[in-house]
Parts: structure tokens; sequence; C-alpha cells
């Protein structure tokens, strides 16, 4: 009974300490771009799920103040998309939203970096904007708002709600919750 219980604490002491952590895998981190207007339930569907999945979340935008939703959300930016260094991040999300800036080059240099470096890249409804403006979409089957630009980017139209090919996931802005699930899966497998 003696070693039993001195057996108990080393484990407990152990488990305190990390030694005896069996869960090594280092926790995903994924960075969110919104802009003025973002659609409030993209962000938030997005921001749960993938939360909830032990994703770390980082916001940023094209401006250090509060930035609003389109109905009534406000988020306070971690940082400025002038900051960003794709390297601390597993994906970036881009968010879409009624005033999306899809010309904004600070996010355009973000996606072409983080494509180059591998991570996974996935925009939601106007987000896809930032896509366009680079030479990522081309081969690549993509949800598409507007056919015109597709076919400017060398993109085939998917029919699919949410679209995956390599590392780039796209998806309608209604499906949110399909959006972030795919992501969180693609972070959990490292698919391709």
């Amino acid at each position: 009974m003696r070693r039993f219980i001195i057996l108990s604490f080393l484990v407990l002491f152990l488990s305190l300490v990390g030694l005896f952590n069996c869960n090594t895998v280092e926790a995903k981190q994924a960075l969110l771009v919104i802009f003025d207007k973002f659609a409030e339930t993209q962000y938030s569907e997005a921001r749960s799920i993938l939360k909830n999945k032990g994703i770390k979340l980082l916001v940023a935008s094209s401006t250090s103040d509060p930035v609003a939703g389109h109905v009534n959300m406000k988020v306070k930016p971690d940082m400025l998309l002038s900051q960003v260094r794709t390297s601390e991040y597993d994906a970036i999300i881009f968010i879409g939203g009624y005033r999306y800036e899809g010309d904004n080059a600070d996010a355009i240099r973000i996606a072409k970096e983080g494509a180059a470096e591998g991570k996974l890249i996935a925009a939601i409804g106007a987000g896809i904007y930032t896509l366009y403006k680079t030479d990522l979409l081309k081969g690549k089957r993509v949800v598409m708002m507007d056919p015109f630009w597709a076919q400017k980017a060398g993109a085939t139209v998917s029919t699919a709600r949410v679209e995956q090919e390599g590392r780039i996931i796209t998806a309608v802005y209604t499906e949110p919750q399909k959006f972030a699930e795919r992501i969180a899966a693609a972070l959990a497998s490292g698919s391709q």
C-alpha cells in the first residue's frame, strides 16, 4: 500500500511539472485578417470553432483601433497587418465583409509570403478578393463570388460551398461553420 501511495504521488508530481505529459503536439496558431465592416458571423463562427479545437488565434487589421463589424460587433486587433510575420502562423485566414479591402498591400503580401512558406491560406466570402490579387489561384479550383475575377485569376470556379485545393481553402459567405471545420481538419492532419 505504501508503494502505491508513493507511486501515485510521483505520477501526480511528474504530471504537474509536465514531465509525464503525453500531449507533445505543439498548438497551432492562426491569423485572422479583418477589415472595417467585417462579416460578424464569418468571424465569430471561425473564431469559436478554431478556438474550441485548441488553435491559438490572433487578429490583424489595417488599423489598431477597434474594427466594427457590419452589425454591432467590435474587435480590437492584436496587431497591424504591417507587423505580421507569416512565419509565426500555421494558417492565415481572410474574413470577408461589406467594405473588404481587397487591394490592401499588406494583406496581399501576407497571402503571398504565407503561401511561399507552405502555410494554410483560407478565405471566405469577400476575403477571396485578397487571393484574386495574388498568383495563388492560378490553376486551382476555388469557390468564387464573381466568375469574372476567377477567370482573371486563372482559377476554375467550383460548385462546392467549401473547396480545398492544396494549401488553399475557399468558401462561400454562407458556410462559416464548414469553412472553420475544414481549416481545423487541415491543420490537424497537416494535409496538402
